[in-house]
């Protein structure tokens, strides 16, 4: 699998409580506000030890290997701890991706550091680098767009439903007060379907027709899915980024489906 891309990067704030600490400055006049400065870039999929990627520089004296904490299609963030000496922005660093023993040659422009991670752009990223990230990091470019629409509340249960991805889609039904035990839900991802729950034996399936639209009538979805006996491995390590990267699940609730896939 070489998919490789993205997510969720957060905004850091940084304080500084070192003048406090040693009563430098003067407590009667205020203290300016502090300005903050925020980099565009696309969505960051942070990256597990398991993906293997990391930033081989072409220059000392950054460090032979350098571990990356997130990617996305504009840039990467590289762990800073694991720099030699670490770049200040503006600067520009040559090197290469590496993933699984496959490397692209790539040149990053330092934009700024955010806790311990060194955040970077792609400088003149073409069609290939694009290419190949979107590969490695497939599932997780898709789930990482998906977008809540309004739950439907009822007195006992609740429903949700992300949706905004062509190849990914996560409806449930939830009880109210949330156990982590879901109802009923139903997961579509690259053309597979799968539906279970507490009310439901949990099995899988393939798309054969139709728009891949979970939040209608199960008759419906049923007409248009072709049941399977076995659940290919390769789509059991897609289902499982799926939910473990999904949105708005809470962790009991992934904890439960990720045991629901073991019953496949």
């Amino acid at each position: 699998m070489v998919s490789f891309l993205f997510c969720l990067y957060s905004d850091y704030r940084h304080m500084s409580l070192i003048k406090k600490l040693l009563g430098l400055g003067s407590s009667d006049k205020p203290k300016p506000e502090e300005k903050k400065s925020y980099v565009n870039r696309a969505h960051r999929v942070h990256v597990s030890i398991l993906h293997n990627l990391n930033f081989l520089p072409n220059d000392p004296p950054f460090a032979d290997k350098v571990p990356i904490g997130n990617v996305s299609l504009s840039g990467i963030g590289l762990y800073v701890k694991d720099l030699k000496t670490a770049p200040k922005p503006p600067s520009n660093i040559s090197g290469k991706l590496s993933v699984e023993g496959v490397e692209v040659e790539v040149t990053l422009e330092v934009k700024q550091k955010l806790g311990d991670l060194l955040g970077c752009s792609f400088v003149n990223a073409d069609k290939d680098l694009i290419q190949f990230l979107r590969n490695y990091f497939e599932v997780e470019l898709e789930v990482f767009s998906l977008k809540p629409e309004t739950p439907i509340l009822t007195e006992k249960t609740e429903q949700n439903h992300l949706t905004g991805s062509e190849k990914c889609q996560i409806w449930w039904q939830n009880t109210i007060p949330q156990t982590g035990a879901l109802l009923n839900y139903r997961l579509s991802f690259f053309g597979n379907f799968i539906e279970g729950g507490t009310r439901t034996k949990v099995r899988y399936g393939s798309w054969i027709s139709g728009q891949q639209n979970l939040n209608q009538a199960i008759e419906s979805i049923h007409s248009r899915v072709h049941w399977e006996t076995h659940f290919p491995e390769s789509d059991r390590e897609k289902a499982l980024k799926v939910i473990n990267y999904a949105p708005e699940l809470s962790p009991e609730e992934k904890k439960f489906l990720r045991a629901e896939l073991k019953k496949l």
